[in-house]
């Protein structure tokens, strides 16, 4: 388990240690400022979701079972994150947006190999057994803070991230409504790790295979 951790976090900060410079050199291009290139690649929910998986996946490699990231729920809230980076790109994004060379290279990595090599990790290591179904409301905290992020830094800035919370252009009412039908999904992708959770407790899952058969989330 912790091998496999360990080559995840490598690919996942090799992957952002690209997509950083890509945009520095972007930044250099436009004559942004240190601060702006800063700004920039902390705005995008991607990046700071392959973070998150990159962090979780150094803490099982270092130090499985300690800390936030070591805990179960964590892990499972960061795999219901990366899959709905993986399928708001897959269903709204790749249409409008064609990178090219190492660009394309970054982005398939961010939004293809790393989701899978992620949930693929979960499925197999972490202990199973341990999630309630109203961790999913929990889990909504954080897309919520980063959307509060993002429109108050596209406020700011006049830079939104993605086309369907950019206020200046649709208005706030309607980005209203589209994060709304986005923490739908949320909500459903998390409740859809809780369901598995439970059945692959049952099962006899990585809950097993990893610590033995542990105590389960109450029903």
């Amino acid at each position: 388990m912790r091998i496999v951790a360990a080559g995840g976090a490598i690919i996942g900060w090799a992957v952002l240690a690209l997509q950083f410079y890509l945009i520095a050199m972007e930044g250099a291009e436009q004559g942004w400022s240190s601060a702006e290139v800063l700004a920039r690649f902390f705005n995008f929910f991607t990046i700071l979701t392959n973070i998150l998986v990159a962090s979780t996946l150094t803490q099982a490699a270092l130090a499985p079972g300690r800390g936030i990231l070591g805990r179960p729920p964590a892990q499972a809230a960061v795999a219901s994150y990366i899959v709905v980076v993986w399928l708001i790109y897959f269903t709204l994004l790749r249409r409008i947006w064609a990178p090219a060379g190492l660009q394309w290279q970054a982005n398939i990595m961010l939004h293809y190999v790393m989701p899978a090599l992620y949930v693929g990790f979960w499925l197999a290591f972490v202990r199973k057994g341990r999630l309630r179904w109203a961790m999913a409301v929990a889990w909504l905290a954080y897309p919520l803070l980063y959307l509060a992020w993002a429109l108050i830094r596209g406020a700011v800035s006049g830079f939104y991230p993605y086309p369907f919370i950019n206020a200046a252009a649709l208005g706030y009412e309607r980005v209203a409504l589209n994060a709304l039908g986005i923490a739908g999904v949320f909500l459903v992708i998390g409740l859809v790790f809780v369901a598995l959770d439970r059945l692959l407790a049952r099962s006899g899952g990585a809950d097993v295979a990893a610590t033995g058969a542990g105590r389960r989330a109450p029903r």
